[in-house]
């Protein structure tokens, strides 16, 4: 009888390792899939973003391709009016002005680009950079956030 109890003694422990081992697997394949998730959300909602800024991109490169709607920013933001389009975007670029505004006629300047980094990042209207640089003229707008 001794050795029977041992014998289901060491089952029993075997059993509880494999039910540890199997929670244990359990628990890491739920953490992987939740992550997987999460990642996939962060992913799809980054698509989205990337697709409004294009579209803004768009939108913000008929305006900057002509000299007359250049100068009405210029003018808006209180700065003298170019004779070429190279002049008002060089104008333009010693702004520190959100490109998101920009786009909706809120002429809201910044002091310094740390200025502008902290109410972009507070209202997230960071610009993408993949998007801005596919739009050569958005270029001048673009500060380390």
């Amino acid at each position: 009888e001794t050795t029977n109890s041992n014998t289901n003694g060491t089952n029993n422990n075997t059993k509880a390792a494999t039910n540890s081992k199997a929670a244990t697997n359990s628990k890491t394949t739920e953490a992987t899939n939740i992550q997987k998730t999460k990642q996939a959300k962060k992913k799809a909602k980054k698509q989205v973003n990337l697709k409004k800024a294009q579209a803004v991109a768009n939108e913000m490169e008929v305006i900057l391709d002509d000299l007359t709607r250049m100068n009405h920013c210029l003018e808006q933001l209180g700065l003298p009016l170019a004779t070429t389009k190279t002049d008002a975007r060089h104008r333009l670029k010693r702004v520190h002005i959100n490109i998101y505004d920009l786009q909706a006629n809120r002429y809201i300047t910044f002091p310094s680009i740390k200025e502008l980094r902290k109410y972009s990042i507070k209202n997230h209207k960071i610009f993408p950079i993949e998007a801005a640089k596919e739009n050569g003229l958005l270029r001048c707008f673009l500060r380390p956030i």
